[in-house]
């Protein structure tokens, strides 16, 4: 997701089931993406296999993907509002 004090101010708000499992960088997550940990830390934290998650498309695209990527999930990235690099 994000950095702790930013996620905590926006799941403060937001019923406690709403998500399965909440993953902050630096808490438990020490390397950010681009690193895989965050992605792997999800799929530990669901109890599933890397490849059953879905990254995410957002604003971070290139470092969502590279992470992805490096997590071993299959990736798709669609140029939208930032340049894809090859």
């Amino acid at each position: 997701m994000s950095w702790s004090p930013l996620t905590s101010a926006v799941t403060a708000h937001l019923p406690e089931d709403a998500f399965a499992a909440v993953i902050r960088g630096g808490d438990p997550v020490i390397n950010g993406k681009p690193h895989p940990e965050p992605y792997l830390a999800a799929a530990t934290a669901l109890g599933v296999e890397p490849a059953a998650l879905s990254p995410y498309r957002g604003r971070s695209r290139d470092r969502s993907a590279t992470s992805a990527i490096a997590a071993g999930y299959p990736t798709l990235v669609v140029p939208h509002t930032v340049p894809v690099p090859p």
